[in-house]
């Protein structure tokens, strides 16, 4: 089962202050609501034109701190925006469509914990994130590659907030990374699934790789990087950009230590390999 903490259920509220027009009163709203909806009077041209705070508090437990990592992952945030864990400013999200994630084990404390979503005016040379980091976020911009987690353009309201997902994921000994999917194409076709992972514990660990139907499941050696899957494809569908029809996408699964990612693709032979950083 996926072992992920979801931070933004409809029924989790967030306190969500003014930092511009301070007069406005403190809200509790889900996260995925929207700033502007909050407030009657408020537009939201106008609510883009202040800052905001959104905070709630957690409980971390000990069995929680035994973990070797705990990334938070996010995505959907609508503007410019700090994202902080008990006081110390952990990564920046900008307004594009982007999934962010870092381990942030080393800001959690036993008991009560602060997280801050701050919506600011952007300075770039505040920026949290280097270069490095910057190149490891991918952008989907192709409807037939789509992943879990990605944000679509339905996903996003004309408002202020995070619409996106929103969860701490507990890393027990290996970090899913980075998928890629190459389309091998002769006489038939052949999907070949690589898995890219991080080592935090070496334990004996299998990944869990499915594709139409059929899974396979494959030893992990800790001491390498990734592991591989090949699939023969029967009769494979083919992608076709002007019809979009979604009855001929695949779905490819991959479970891996308690994570669990689902991509969406499209088979065609003028691709060859997609990669999906996570």
């Amino acid at each position: 089962m996926n072992s992920r903490i979801i931070l933004n259920g409809e029924e989790a509220l967030w306190q969500l202050s003014p930092l511009t027009d301070t007069a406005l009163p403190i809200k509790d709203i889900p996260i995925q609501q929207g700033v502007a909806s909050a407030y009657e009077a408020l537009s939201v041209e106008e609510a883009n034109n202040q800052e905001w705070h959104l905070m709630r508090f957690f409980e971390v437990d000990e069995a929680l701190l035994n973990y070797p990592a705990m990334e938070l992952v996010m995505s959907g945030v609508s503007r410019y925006a700090e994202v902080r864990i008990n006081g110390v400013a952990v990564f920046d999200c900008n307004e594009l469509m982007t999934r962010y994630r870092k381990d942030i084990k080393e800001f959690l404390q036993l008991g009560g914990n602060r997280f801050e979503v701050l919506f600011l005016e952007e300075d770039e040379d505040d920026w949290l994130l280097d270069d490095s980091e910057a190149s490891g976020v991918c952008e989907i911009n192709q409807a037939y590659h789509y992943r879990f987690g990605a944000v679509k353009d339905s996903d996003i309201k004309d408002d202020i907030g995070v619409f996106g997902v929103c969860f701490f994921q507990p890393i027990p000994h290996l970090s899913l990374n980075h998928i890629s999917v190459e389309q091998i194409w002769h006489h038939g076709c052949e999907l070949k699934v690589d898995v890219y992972f991080k080592t935090y514990k070496p334990n004996l660990i299998s990944a869990s790789i499915k594709f139409d139907g059929m899974t396979l499941t494959i030893p992990v050696d800790v001491r390498g990087d990734h592991v591989s899957a090949l699939f023969q494809v029967e009769a494979p569908k083919y992608w076709d950009d002007q019809t979009k029809n979604s009855n001929d996408l695949y779905v490819v699964s991959v479970m891996l230590d308690g994570q669990l990612h689902e991509l969406e693709i499209g088979l065609s032979k003028t691709e060859n390999v997609i990669h999906f950083p996570l």
